[in-house]
């Protein structure tokens, strides 16, 4: 049972989004869906970044004390976000750098850290003002390793906790950062009373990371995000879902279906996971025809060039593939380049196959998610490097992200033979909400 306790999650984005009529509706995200489950039972409230300006005016008007928007300059949050949280710390995470090209310490990157550094102070200082003495502080993420140590700066003494979503990287990997860089994150997150990551791998890294850097890490805990299992069987019976699954239905609903659902993003692997479909097709021809591969792929930071060149390739890519194998009536891919949250849930109880190949993923719930509302006898082929896989990797198939013909081999096995995914479902509802609150609170001796 989770202590009670009452919960303040720093997030830069929040639970919810709002519309310029002043309209609210769920963001997306696993964080946002569990904050909007935590939220309704009143044990939490939201404090997260809004722009300053019409945004900010629009949050204005809904008088919800349990969601507390922080004003940022524009400016000062899209630098932050995009240069430094983005492009530079995201990027260092998920093992994406071309070092011939990439990070450079300029002029430009030193100005967008000073933006970074003022966010953060900017989010400590909105927590602090509403937060009450017997809180738990839970700062959430990339975008905000500055903020523990500024909240202690402002005399917060009570309970912080910093929870890092995405992955850790290696001492070799973190060392292309700027010196000031590196030092000032793990200066940060030194201050919480606790950190919490998604899976064993990042917690080795992240005490090596702090042994190296010779600073002093608080204790360091793994605690999985739950998937929030009452809202997606909700969200699985609205009629929209049933709707979204008869469209998919009538483009090729017969056939076993291989599916992937993913942002466009450079970690999601999406140009390899093309190419095991070209390789599966090389390795047996003779199932042309008799497959659909089902790619649900939705932008993601578009204002960003190299995610709009990744879109161009994969639609370049998908195109080659198909024009290759294309027979009277058939093509192997079919995709949808659009965010659709009733298509994705249809899929997820239509799969023969769920492929999930991230270069390297925090933990990534997909494949729990998908799980639960999979058919009989499906199968997931999920990559080693997710966090997810450190926690179900005995019960699916697991293969290296970067060999696409491991990755065909893969899919090909599963379309032949039948799955059993009952024990990922045990698993993702032992991992409740209540569970992972319990972990990630400090007990007493842990606090400062």
């Amino acid at each position: 049972m989770a202590p009670a306790r009452q919960y303040l999650f720093v997030t830069n984005r929040g639970p919810f989004a709002i519309s310029p009529s002043g309209s609210l509706h769920e963001a997306g995200g696993g964080l946002a869906a569990g904050l909007r489950g935590l939220l309704a039972t009143g044990q939490a409230r939201s404090v997260f970044a809004v722009d300053d300006g019409p945004e900010r005016e629009h949050w204005s008007a809904v008088g919800d004390d349990r969601l507390i928007p922080a004003a940022v300059p524009e400016e000062v949050h899209r630098s932050a976000y995009d240069t430094i949280a983005n492009e530079l710390l995201w990027y260092c995470a998920h093992q994406l750098f071309d070092l011939a090209f990439e990070p450079i310490d300029d002029a430009h990157s030193r100005r967008a850290w000073s933006h970074y550094e003022t966010f953060n102070e900017l989010m400590a200082e909105a927590a602090h003002a509403v937060a009450n003495v017997d809180d738990v502080i839970v700062v959430n993420d990339y975008h905000l390793y500055l903020v523990p140590r500024a909240l202690r700066a402002r005399g917060w003494q009570g309970t912080l906790v910093f929870f890092l979503h995405i992955p850790v990287p290696t001492e070799q990997e973190y060392a292309v950062l700027p010196a000031v860089v590196r030092r000032a994150l793990l200066d940060g997150i030194a201050e919480a009373d606790l950190i919490a990551v998604h899976a064993p791998t990042w917690a080795e890294r992240l005490r090596a990371l702090f042994d190296a850097s010779g600073l002093v890490a608080p204790p360091i805990v793994v605690a999985p995000l739950p998937v929030d299992v009452v809202g997606l069987l909700e969200r699985a019976a609205r009629p929209d879902v049933a709707e979204a699954g008869e469209r998919l239905d009538a483009t090729g609903g017969a056939l076993p279906t291989i599916t992937r659902v993913d942002r466009i993003e450079p970690s999601k692997n999406l140009l390899r996971g093309v190419a095991a479909i070209d390789r599966m097709l090389e390795l047996r021809p003779d199932l042309a025809g008799r497959f659909r591969a089902l790619h649900l792929a939705y932008p993601s930071r578009g204002n960003l060039d190299k995610y709009h060149r990744l879109r161009s390739s994969l639609v370049d890519m998908i195109d080659a593939v198909n024009d290759r194998w294309r027979r009277s009536g058939w093509v192997p891919i079919e995709a949808h380049l659009s965010d659709d949250p009733a298509r994705s849930i249809a899929a997820y109880q239509r799969f023969r196959v769920l492929l999930v190949n991230p270069v390297r993923d925090g933990l990534n719930l997909v494949a729990p998610e998908a799980s639960l509302l999979a058919p009989p006898d499906a199968h997931i082929v999920l990559s080693r490097s997710a966090g997810i896989a450190e926690h179900i990797g005995d019960h699916v198939t697991l293969v290296d992200p970067f060999d696409v013909d491991e990755t065909a081999r893969a899919l090909i096995d599963a379309l032949e033979r039948p799955g059993d995914l009952e024990p990922v479902r045990r698993w993702v509802h032992s991992n409740s909400w209540d569970r992972w609150l319990a972990t990630i609170t400090p007990t007493a001796t842990e606090t400062r």
